[in-house]
């Protein structure tokens, strides 16, 4: 209640109904209190009255935006989920990308994935989230503007503002297909020689092989058109393992060999 009253400039009292029903729904937790707090001014329940000079609310609209069938349910990344899907295509479709990379990600390497072109399908028909008419960089200001993601000290990397953020773009991504857009991932890293400056080159490898692993069941389709494509991607990753130069886990380097084994 501290909060809220402090964030709006009023008195207790006067906050104490919206206050009960966002503690009802968040049970407390701070991400959650800002997040609906961020939800009720972009849906109008929070307004500032330039009349009475003063931030003020509607009750019924708070509880017509907020209404639950289960009385006492809390929030969880479903309602983050929610909030994702209200950005633009371009947005959505970086963020999901990035999910996949991990917390920080090169802007570079997303640009190139969101602009590339599906395997499997046309366009029209895609397992991926593809934006080819659009610029990248769109996407990109749309998820700074919304605090969703900020710059790091690099200037071409970005890193996710909360984890749950990540993890709501990741539940987005859950409708395409998550081994092909691995397989990108990992082709461009190959492809493009991707290094990441923030590690050493036995973690570099280590993210390319990992990616190479979540792809693997698409890698052993022998008879599928992604077959010569694939191929090409394990032996770069393969060779520095067994020169010795560089050390990951056995189950990685086992999931590498298992392909080539297999075939």
């Amino acid at each position: 209640m501290q909060y809220i009253a402090a964030t709006l400039h009023r008195d207790r009292e006067y906050i104490l109904p919206l206050a009960a029903v966002i503690q009802e729904r968040t049970s407390g937790n701070p991400f959650f209190v800002i997040e609906m707090l961020k939800m009720c001014y972009r849906k109008n329940c929070l307004y500032y009255s330039w009349k009475d000079s003063r931030w003020e609310y509607n009750l019924d609209r708070v509880f017509d935006e907020f209404v639950e069938p289960t009385y006492g349910s809390t929030m969880n990344n479903n309602f983050v989920a929610k909030r994702l899907l209200e950005l633009p295509a371009a947005t959505r479709y970086l963020l999901m990308w990035a999910s996949l990379i991990g917390n920080t990600f090169s802007f570079s390497l997303v640009k190139a994935l969101l602009k590339g072109e599906p395997i499997s399908t046309t366009l029209s028909d895609a397992k991926v989230p593809f934006v080819p008419e659009e610029d990248p960089v769109i996407g990109l200001q749309g998820a700074l503007n919304a605090y969703l993601l900020v710059a790091d000290e690099d200037e071409d990397r970005f890193r996710f503002s909360h984890d749950r953020y990540m993890q709501a773009a990741y539940t987005l991504s859950e409708s395409y297909d998550h081994e092909e857009m691995h397989f990108l991932i990992a082709k461009q890293m190959i492809e493009q020689d991707f290094e990441d400056s923030t590690t050493t080159a036995s973690k570099s490898l280590f993210v390319r092989s990992r990616h190479v692993c979540l792809a693997i069941n698409l890698i052993r389709v022998s008879s599928s058109r992604y077959h010569v494509k694939l191929a090409s991607l394990v032996g770069p990753l393969l060779s520095p393992f067994r020169q010795g130069l560089v050390h990951v886990r056995a189950f990685d380097f086992i999931a590498l060999l298992s392909y080539v084994t297999d075939d």
